[in-house]
């Protein structure tokens, strides 16, 4: 299928979900093909961090709300006034 530019900018979320149904979204501007939209094989959190051991990522927002550690022994601030 292919389309301008003008008529992917009206309806995008169309012309993506036809992508991602498999068929080929050819992108044209000024009648030349310019680009072209296709559905990616897999998923891109994997392609993107490949087998790299120890990180895992569930397509969610990491949780923020864990403990944080307690430090002990003087702020940096204090050592900076010190340093002074």
């Amino acid at each position: 299928m292919q389309i301008s530019i003008r008529e992917l900018k009206v309806n995008p979320s169309h012309y993506i979900r036809q992508a991602q149904a498999g068929h080929t979204v050819w992108l044209t501007s000024y009648k030349q093909v310019v680009a072209r939209l296709i559905s990616v094989p897999a998923p891109a959190s994997q392609t993107l961090l490949g087998n790299i051991p120890n990180v895992h990522w569930l397509g969610k927002k990491p949780n923020l709300n864990r403990p944080r550690p307690t430090l002990r022994g003087k702020s940096l601030a204090d050592t900076v006034l010190e340093m002074r």
